[in-house]
């Protein structure tokens, strides 16, 4: 009985030979490439060998023909490793032009990215058939992972001002015809604030920072429950990796309801207290129901964090507010001091 083969992964040797050859035949299209592909992204050893030597002599300002390359893999002792000078000038002599060399090096990132996928799928196969992992680790790594790759897959690189310029006179022109006074960005509530910014603008990482105990929190909430009635179609993320989320639900029943949190805790209460917080529970209950979306799990990193919102997203619509109480509580990896983990925090939530 014959044994079926295993299929290998998905790689083009024709391809990773024709990009070698091309950038051996000319130099010059070296930066277009580097763009494209990296040495991991080859399938075959020896290709890799050779691209990372390619890639170090044009680091040197060295060109790269037959001779240079050659010399440089013989004096790591990796000539023969590779297929000898023989293979170099195969190389070279099957690749009759440099023409269609973008788009072999965009086959073989495609295919290092599907491999990326087949290891994956490997690696969570066998983290799913260990019964002591955790199920949402496993999840917050797939997604971690997927979203690796998937960023690699995007373009980017510098681009000329006509590419985005449409969209900023456009932008111009939509305030310009607004109601005026109105808020470009998410409404913080607070008059001068929202002077100062215009409100909170799509992607902005805003820190509000002050010694403990001086109201941080409080000011946050402030900003969720003005962002939750002024723009009443959009939900709010808190992620709180100190308060529980039933914390942070009493201090919004104090803050919708004008109930002091001490007479809260003590259940020392009125009527008007109680009708108070009976307004209060109403709002929360019904018209933020599905808007007012709370994370108390209270380990997070800068990872766990994006792959959760995304999820959110998927499932709530887009937020106009992301908030986590607080920074310096996020992990990021490592034994580090809390200024070094914050900066490291900001420097990961901006991506």
């Amino acid at each position: 009985m014959n044994k079926r083969k295993r299929p290998q992964p998905p790689h083009s040797v024709e391809a990773e030979q024709s990009v070698l050859g091309g950038l051996m035949l000319d130099n010059d299209r070296w930066d277009d490439v580097a763009t494209q592909i990296s040495a991991q992204d080859f399938f075959i050893s020896a290709h890799r060998t050779i691209y990372s030597h390619m890639q170090t002599l044009i680091e040197q300002g060295n060109p790269i023909d037959l001779i240079t390359l050659s010399e440089s893999l013989e004096q790591q002792e990796r000539l023969e490793q590779v297929g000898g000078f023989a293979y170099l000038a195969e190389l070279s002599k099957n690749t009759p032009s440099a023409a269609n060399i973008i788009p072999y090096a965009q086959y073989i990132s495609s295919y290092g990215e599907l491999r990326q996928l087949l290891l994956l799928g490997n690696e969570l196969s066998d983290m799913a058939g260990q019964p002591r992992n955790n199920v949402a680790d496993v999840l917050a790594f797939a997604e971690q992972k997927l979203f690796a790759i998937a960023q690699s897959h995007q373009d980017g690189g510098l681009t000329d001002i006509s590419a985005c310029f449409d969209n900023v006179l456009a932008g111009i022109a939509q305030r310009y015809e607004a109601e005026r006074g109105s808020l470009s960005g998410t409404p913080s509530g607070l008059e001068q604030l929202d002077a100062l910014t215009c409100g909170f603008q799509p992607a902005d990482l805003i820190i509000a920072a002050a010694r403990p105990s001086v109201g941080k929190t409080a000011f946050a909430l402030t900003l969720c429950v003005n962002a939750l009635m002024r723009l009443p179609t959009q939900p709010v993320q808190i992620y709180s990796m100190e308060m529980s989320a039933e914390q942070l639900l009493l201090r919004l029943v104090s803050l919708l309801g004008r109930v002091s949190q001490t007479r809260l805790r003590s259940g020392d209460l009125s009527d008007d207290d109680w009708q108070q917080i009976g307004i209060s529970a109403n709002i929360l209950m019904t018209e933020w129901k599905d808007r007012l979306l709370i994370d108390d799990s209270g380990i997070l990193t800068p990872s766990i964090l994006r792959s959760r919102a995304r999820r959110s997203l998927r499932q709530y619509g887009l937020p106009s507010l992301i908030v986590i109480d607080y920074l310096q509580l996020m992990r990021s990896g490592g034994a580090e001091t809390a200024i070094r983990r914050s900066r490291r925090s900001r420097a990961r939530l901006r991506r």
